[in-house]
């Protein structure tokens, strides 16, 4: 087996097996829901921790019911953002940034994938 013409890796085991990457994993729209999930509660767990500033009263003070129809309301609004930026995104890199490079184009899951990752590693 040549493994300049082979993708291979080390099994669970410590065998070495070969990997078909047409075969590799998707990226389906549960794991771009749990990606969301992630990005909004670090959002959420910044929110409360960050001390009180721009005018924000501190959290003692702000009534639960109104932190939850605010979160809920953000939520919605931030989930819509990113799925508008995901088209965006899927028709810039269609038509500019494969054409220009030997990059495959990507679809709809993957640009909320990627807007999302962007947000995690940046703090967006």
């Amino acid at each position: 087996m040549s493994r300049s013409d082979d993708i291979a890796d080390f099994a669970a085991d410590g065998t070495f097996e070969k990997i078909d990457p047409r075969s590799r994993g998707r990226i389906t729209p549960a794991f771009n829901a749990a990606l969301f999930a992630f990005v909004a509660v670090k959002g959420l767990f910044v929110f409360l921790l960050t001390p009180s500033a721009m005018g924000r009263p501190p959290i003692s003070f702000i009534r639960l019911d109104q932190l939850l129809f605010n979160s809920a309301a953000d939520l919605i609004r931030i989930g819509v953002l990113v799925l508008i930026a995901a088209i965006f995104l899927n028709e810039f890199w269609r038509r500019l940034v494969s054409p220009l490079g030997s990059l495959r184009p990507i679809d709809y899951n993957e640009s909320i994938a990627i807007l999302l990752m962007a947000a995690v590693v940046f703090g967006g």
